[in-house]
């Protein structure tokens, strides 16, 4: 068995992949889950393959708490970094944001732990260019868009090299828009389901995106910590492509998918196609950041954060505007994305 690797938010979205990845890799497994949260799921795979992850409640905002998740773990994968809802001010934001990140920092710092994946966003590269193309070399600007998300992500994001300077070996990692199975139950599925609800328009339909596959996401963070450069910024990008074509893939499987035979209607998915998706995202998972997102969409959509008609800001779907390149995580973690039609397909329940 190899050394033991703490997964913070082993129960999520991308953790929860990572987990995986670790576990087929033969390395232990230490991974946090939210106070009180299920994991039927995992205790089910657990009996069909002989191997337990060790599950632990931490508070993030408590060093000691970190300190005790961490004894005999060689690394970390960070997956819960602190996501701002819907009404944070920019001051309660950051306060939480760098406290939370303090408290796990710091208690690495105090068990000896060096090694530290984090999972960032791709926005902390939106240098803000019209149609640009991003890359790790790439980074927002403070005060370019006045967003909440964006601040605190940035400003977390640079207070990792102030304990990369301390000795500690970070590594960011920067995915695009994450789908791919248990999507529709994150945050990311949820602003698909709205992209697919709302009557885009023409501009937005040619919004450029990147889609990434979570599993592709996983591979290339345990990459990453096993054999990533430390103090590197590793974009994580999969396929290029634009909202309406992304709306136009998901409506194709979802009529392939359905059961019920309403289909779409001039390419977009009926409402009870919309209704049974966002029921099973539903009854899945309880999660204050999904059941947030919904309110991050207006039902008129808008290109760009402060570019918006009458000052109208998409705080959701600006997060991952842009193009993603990721030459470098392709050459140094072996990152290779899936088609975007593999990841659609498993992004959508195979009966609707």
């Amino acid at each position: 068995m190899k050394p033991k690797i703490l997964v913070l938010g082993g129960s999520g979205f991308v953790g929860g992949e990572v987990v995986r990845v670790l576990r087929d890799r033969g390395h232990a497994v230490r991974a946090t889950r939210r106070a009180g949260e299920k994991i039927e799921k995992w205790e089910e795979n657990e009996e069909e393959s002989g191997e337990e992850v060790e599950w632990v409640e931490v508070d993030l905002e408590r060093a000691e708490s970190i300190e005790g998740a961490l004894q005999g773990c060689v690394a970390v994968i960070h997956a819960a970094g602190y996501e701002p809802g819907v009404g944070v001010t920019m001051r309660e934001g950051l306060q939480r944001g760098l406290r939370e990140l303090r408290s796990v920092l710091d208690g690495c710092l105090a068990q000896g732990v060096r090694r530290i994946v984090y999972v960032s966003s791709a926005a902390t590269m939106n240098s803000g260019q019209v149609g640009g193309v991003y890359d790790e070399t790439d980074f927002y600007t403070p005060g370019q868009s006045g967003d909440v998300y964006f601040e605190v992500k940035y400003r977390m994001e640079a207070e990792l090299y102030q304990y990369f300077d301390r000795g500690l070996e970070i590594l960011v990692a920067l995915p695009s828009l994450v789908l791919g199975p248990g999507s529709m139950e994150a945050p990311s599925g949820q602003v698909v389901r709205r992209i697919l609800e709302a009557d885009v328009h023409p501009e937005l339909a040619a919004e450029p995106l990147n889609v990434v596959d979570v599993r592709d996401v996983a591979t290339a963070l345990v990459a990453a910590m096993e054999s990533g450069r430390a103090g590197r910024r590793y974009a994580l990008g999969g396929v290029n492509t634009d909202v309406g074509s992304l709306r136009g893939a998901f409506v194709q499987v979802m009529d392939a998918n359905d059961e019920g035979g309403s289909g779409s209607v001039q390419g977009k998915p009926s409402e009870r196609l919309i209704d049974r998706l966002r029921a099973q995202a539903v009854e899945r998972l309880k999660h204050p950041v999904v059941e947030q997102v919904a309110e991050f969409l207006p039902e008129k959509l808008v290109r760009k954060a402060g570019r918006g008609e009458e000052g109208e800001v998409d705080t959701g779907l600006q997060r991952y505007s842009g193009h993603i390149q990721s030459q470098r995580a392709r050459g140094e973690l072996g990152h290779r994305p899936r088609l975007l039609a593999q990841t659609i397909a498993a992004s959508v329940p195979t009966k609707i």
